[in-house]
């Protein structure tokens, strides 16, 4: 008998910790960033891993983030069933800033800032004016990985997930996932114009990765990718992924923040249904040398 996964067994006394339906109303607010506020996360491992399990309700929340905070997952009761919502126009005040979160940019505020190890599951996520429903950046460290699975990620006017991997050994991943666009579709170079916004970082020290798989794309493209020259082999997998946004550059494309950087980044298109690979022929020029398609 092997005891290699000892440590995944859970305590569901200390290690689970469950918002009950009864405790969600339609008034209820910030309920999930309290219960991740309230976290000891002192003996939290990759094979000790503190779960939240939300309930099915309507859920009101902001600005929810714990900068070091490794080794959560928030399952929910399945998409639909249980819904979290962030306004970026609540009249209510931010605690770090100060300012109401409606005299907010939509720049500084987000449904959650997740990068830091964090798997999500089985709910959907509604955002209207803040950046991302999941900001997937605040990267406490090296080598963590971040799974988002059959989740439902809506926003109105906005990229649905926000991606920047700037530190060796990050990876995350989307599986079963549908990312909708809300409001109008965007043109290529809009806000919005696809499901992911995703890029490298500049003169990392190991590689990154980005996979997506059996993911779906309603009104936006698939992955808008940015090169910031990070000196490895950062590998993007899409997966049998699909959208229904048949606008030009709207599968998978990718640019860089300016002219001269090398390359860093190589894409493998695996089957699925999108359109052709696009790239920005000025700051990206021969990009296609850097794709590999698998009908």
């Amino acid at each position: 008998m092997s005891y290699s996964f000892l440590g995944r067994v859970n305590d569901s006394i200390v290690q689970t910790r469950v918002i009950q339906s009864s405790s969600v109303t339609a008034s209820a607010t910030d309920v999930l960033r309290d219960a991740i506020a309230a976290i000891d996360d002192t003996w939290l491992s990759p094979r000790n891993r503190h779960q939240l399990v939300m309930a099915a309700g309507n859920y009101t929340e902001i600005q929810i983030d714990h900068a070091t905070l490794n080794c959560l997952d928030i399952i929910g009761a399945g998409i639909g069933q249980t819904v979290i919502e962030s306004d970026g126009l609540r009249a209510d005040v931010d605690p770090v800033s100060g300012l109401a979160y409606s005299a907010m940019a939509e720049a500084d505020k987000y449904g959650i800032w997740g990068g830091y190890q964090l798997n999500i599951s089985s709910l959907t996520w509604s955002v209207n004016d803040v950046k991302y429903c999941n900001h997937a950046s605040n990267w406490a460290t090296t080598d963590l990985a971040s799974v988002l699975t059959a989740c439902r990620f809506i926003h109105t006017g906005g990229y649905p997930i926000g991606s920047g991997l700037a530190k060796a050994g990050l990876t995350l991943s989307l599986v079963s996932c549908e990312l909708v666009k809300s409001g109008a579709n965007a043109a290529l170079g809009g806000v919005g114009s696809h499901g992911i916004y995703w890029h490298n970082g500049n003169a990392v020290v190991g590689s990154v990765a980005l996979s997506l798989s059996n993911c779906s794309f309603e009104n936006c493209g698939t992955v808008k990718l940015l090169e910031l020259d990070s000196g490895q082999t950062d590998v993007v997998t899409v997966t049998n992924c699909a959208t229904d946004d048949a606008g030009t550059d709207k599968g998978i494309y990718i640019g860089a923040y300016g002219p001269g950087l090398s390359y860093s980044i190589e894409i493998t298109q695996n089957a699925g249904t999108m359109p052709m690979f696009g790239y920005d022929a000025v700051t990206r020029p021969n990009a296609e040398d850097h794709y590999t398609l698998i009908p």
